[in-house]
Order: structure tokens, then C-alpha cells, then sequence
């Protein structure tokens, strides 16, 4: 219950602070935004995983275009009979793309970020640690001054200390996400 705690109050703080940016990606303005991932494997290597990720996001721009921040993320993941509940969080660093930092509305902006954390993964009464690594690229085009609607694909390795077997192992998945992201300056 801290973590998600921590995440609301530093992104309350980081809206209450915007102050002097001309636009959504100069220096003092914020991000808040949240993607939906999913992804399916099947077959003789995968068993039938299906895994639906939710991952909330904010962000300060330290400079213009760059971006420091944090995200939480929340993995349901659904194999054969098991159901196993995963969340995690990270500090991220992002940067956009782009020679514009006012009149947002009809605007594209290219971006990437990178994040790593740590989290907890529960499955039935146990529960065990993992860490991971993220790449992100995507696009968001503004539908108004202040929104955007975000098309991105996500590549994740994740290593943990498995609940059912001994040592740590390892896996990485490509996800491909929707979402909103709103700029306040």
C-alpha cells in the first residue's frame, strides 16, 4: 500500500509545481500517463501465457524534451491454471523527439524512456521479488493542447527469484501498448 501511496502523492506534486513552460515538453511542465499492454504465446515453448500489463506514468521535464519520473506497473499474467499478480516500481527517464515546444494540438511527438525497478509477484500464498528493465518508444499525437493519445511498443526483461523453483531466472517480453498522456504546463 506505500508504493502506490508514494506514486499519487509524487505525481500530485509534480502537477501542483507546473509554473512558466510554453508548452508540454519545456522545462517545468509535466506528464501523466498510463498505457494498456497485452500480449498472448502459445505453443510448445510458451504453454499458454496471456499477460495484460497496466502502467501508470509521470514525469517532470528537468530541460526541454527530457524528462525524469517515476512508474508503477501492474502485470496479470494467466498460464494454463495459474493466475500470478505482479506489480512493480521504477524511476524513469525519457526524452521527445521533437524541434516543438508550444502549440501542441495536431502535434506528433516521437519519444523513448527507459525505466528500471523492483517488485513483488503473487501467486496463490507465495510470493518472491523481481527486478526489470524497459525500453519504450512510441508516438504521441495531441488531440488538444494538453492530451495525447499514445501508441508505443515496450521491451521488458525481467529477472526474479522464482517462487516455484530455486536461484533466480530470467525472460523478456515486447509488448505492444495504447494510451492517454496528459501534459500540464
Amino acid at each position: 500500500m506505500k508504493i502506490p501511496l508514494y506514486f499519487l502523492i509524487c505525481t500530485s506534486l509534480a502537477v501542483a509545481t507546473s509554473d512558466g513552460a510554453v508548452g508540454p515538453l519545456d522545462r517545468g511542465s509535466q506528464i501523466v500517463s498510463s498505457h494498456f499492454f497485452i500480449s498472448h504465446n502459445s505453443g510448445d515453448l510458451y504453454d499458454d501465457i496471456t499477460v495484460v500489463e497496466i502502467a501508470p506514468a509521470s514525469g517532470f521535464f528537468v530541460s526541454p524534451r527530457f524528462t525524469f519520473g517515476g512508474e508503477f506497473l501492474f502485470r496479470l499474467e494467466s498460464q494454463n491454471d495459474r493466475t500470478e499478480v505482479r506489480w512493480a516500481v521504477a524511476p524513469a527517464f525519457g526524452y521527445y523527439a521533437t524541434s516543438r515546444l508550444d502549440n501542441a494540438r495536431g502535434s506528433t511527438f516521437p519519444y523513448i524512456r527507459i525505466a528500471a525497478g523492483i517488485g513483488m509477484n503473487h501467486v496463490d500464498d507465495k510470493r518472491w521479488k523481481f527486478a526489470f528493465a524497459s525500453g519504450q518508444t512510441g508516438l504521441i499525437h495531441m488531440v488538444s493542447d494538453g492530451v495525447g493519445i499514445d501508441a508505443t511498443i515496450r521491451v521488458q526483461g525481467d529477472a526474479e527469484e522464482s517462487g516455484f523453483a530455486s536461484g533466480w531466472g530470467g525472460g523478456v517480453t515486447v509488448f505492444f501498448g495504447i494510451g492517454v498522456a496528459a501534459f500540464v504546463y
